[in-house]
């Protein structure tokens, strides 16, 4: 390992909690001889109750399930381990999403979930504590609404629910150990475990406090997983209200601020903007959600966007999130990009800048040029990152940012680079137009990038001078003190696995730009 690479690990792992590293190592030793427990029935006198208000999108049907946008038949025996899609594939097929699906009947569900019991042996990425506390959460809504109260799948779950106790994953923490907590806490209402129940809700009310912002969010500052614990808690909730279990306030309390926070980051239309990891058709959407809420009785707060990092205006022409966040989950900023200081448009209710999106969770070049401060709206300055983004899901050094103006008419900010020197972006939001300045002080004598991707569905056109380009045959952009301007090809994600070809404007200049957008 050269000096470069060490300091790069350095500066990864400096940020971790002790309790990450004690639990790495831990979970290392353990692996030596852990031995899961032996599977015994389990005989439930009765199941809960479980009324299904949201429904997972259809993945299965006749033998082809479809995760991530990638189909695959299975002829004859389904194979649980089949990985030829990638880990992210294996691990959808063993969440059992599926089940919950209007499509899903109650016989195939059965059958599924019987299929891969008896396969449980051969397993090896679903038993991995993430995978299975998915599937325990879908294993026990599907068997509560439909009756099926099974002797051997009841001890399935049980099992399962063993080997995640066994296994919490405080080596990773964030949403995954908030997933495996609220498999804990459905499991033990499915098998009347009032121990379980105790020890689950003690855990999940510490990592509510952990993980929800004061202004809402979710700490690792991706909308989609907001989404995404934000329906598990809904289900918590909803669960205990169908078995008359009373409801800790702590949770009221927190749906209450997690939807303000949605509902304040969402888009007139329904969409949430696409930062950092999340693309569309992975989680519930915000009027889903919203919409589970009421019927859960449940009214959201308004409460100001503020410590999550991001910022949104609206005026009577456009909408714009701008990102003006620091990392709020140092110790495991594994779903963050390179995105500091990025703008995310809409106008009229529809996608006008976007960024390049999230298509894989593959450890590859793609996924490291898509959380790349290149793939964003922002200044690549000198080419480089904001934040050192490696390895997948790693962060190596990080750049500061210090927030000097933040009002519905302006937001300055400033970005102390790791690397050496600063970046400084205001945002000026006029009714029908919205002007960004650029400055940059650097010790090094490069030029740097600005980068403006605009979604697939508009059309750009070269303008009548140099310097300006149409959108749409109306919507002007402008530059001023720039070394060089050029219209670019890129990638746009529109789903797991799935782009289409967009247009992206990337202006080159020394210390200074002026982008004015005119609507």
């Amino acid at each position: 390992m050269n000096l470069k690479n060490a300091l790069r690990i350095y500066h990864t792992i400096k940020y971790l909690k002790w309790k990450q590293v004690k639990f790495q190592l831990l979970y290392r030793f353990k692996a030596l001889y852990y031995k899961a427990p032996n599977l015994v029935d389990v005989k439930l006198d009765k199941l809960p109750i479980w009324k299904p208000v949201l429904f997972n999108s259809k993945s299965y049907e006749n033998g082809i399930f479809c995760f991530l946008n990638v189909e695959e038949t299975f002829e004859n025996t389904i194979n649980w381990n089949f990985s030829d899609h990638g880990k992210l594939w294996t691990y959808n097929l063993n969440y059992f999403e599926f089940l919950n699906s209007k499509e899903c009947s109650s016989q195939d569900g059965y059958k599924l979930i019987k299929d891969h019991s008896l396969q449980r042996d051969k397993l090896i990425d679903g038993l991995e504590p993430y995978p299975i506390s998915l599937r325990i959460m879908n294993w026990v809504k599907f068997l509560a609404f439909h009756k099926i109260n099974d002797s051997y799948i009841n001890g399935v779950i049980a099992n399962d629910t063993k080997i995640l106790r066994d296994h919490l994953e405080f080596h990773i923490l964030a949403n995954h150990l908030l997933e495996n907590i609220f498999a804990l806490y459905m499991a033990s209402i499915f098998l009347d475990d009032k121990v379980l129940y105790t020890k689950s809700l003690k855990l999940l009310k510490e990592e509510l406090n952990e993980q929800i912002l004061k202004d809402g969010g979710h700490f690792e500052q991706s909308p989609m997983y907001h989404q995404i614990i934000l329906y598990r808690l809904l289900d918590v909730i909803n669960f205990n209200i169908s078995n008359k279990i009373d409801i800790d306030k702590l949770l009221i309390s927190k749906v209450k601020k997690m939807l303000s926070w949605l509902e304040k980051i969402s888009f007139s239309n329904g969409d949430i903007p696409y930062i950092n990891d999340a693309a569309p058709d992975i989680a519930p959407t915000t009027v889903e959600l919203l919409n589970y809420a009421k019927y859960l009785d449940i009214n959201y707060l308004q409460l100001p966007l503020s410590d999550s990092g991001y910022r949104k205006v609206n005026t009577s022409n456009y909408e714009v999130v701008v990102d003006v966040a620091n990392i709020a989950s140092n110790y495991q900023p594994g779903h963050l990009h390179s995105d500091t200081l990025q703008f995310i448009m809409y106008f009229r209710g529809r996608p006008l800048f976007v960024e390049t999106g999230t298509s894989t969770y593959e450890k590859n070049k793609l996924r490291n040029n898509q959380r790349s401060s290149a793939a964003h709206n922002t200044v690549a300055i000198g080419g480089r990152n904001s934040y050192d983004v490696w390895g997948g899901f790693r962060v190596g050094e990080r750049s500061e940012l210090k927030l000097h103006e933040d009002s519905d008419d302006k937001i300055e900010a400033e970005l102390n680079l790791f690397f050496g020197g600063t970046h400084y972006r205001t945002f000026e939001f006029l009714n029908k137009t919205l002007i960004i300045n650029d400055r940059v002080n650097s010790k090094y004598n490069v030029p740097h990038e600005a980068h403006f991707h605009i979604d697939y569905n508009r059309n750009v056109d070269n303008g009548t001078q140099e310097n300006t380009f149409i959108i749409d045959g109306k919507i002007l952009i402008s530059f001023e003190h720039f070394t060089s301007i050029q219209l670019q090809k890129y990638n746009q994600t529109i789903g797991f696995n799935k782009t289409k070809e967009a247009s992206k404007i990337v202006v080159t200049f020394a210390n200074q730009l002026k982008t004015t957008i005119d609507l």
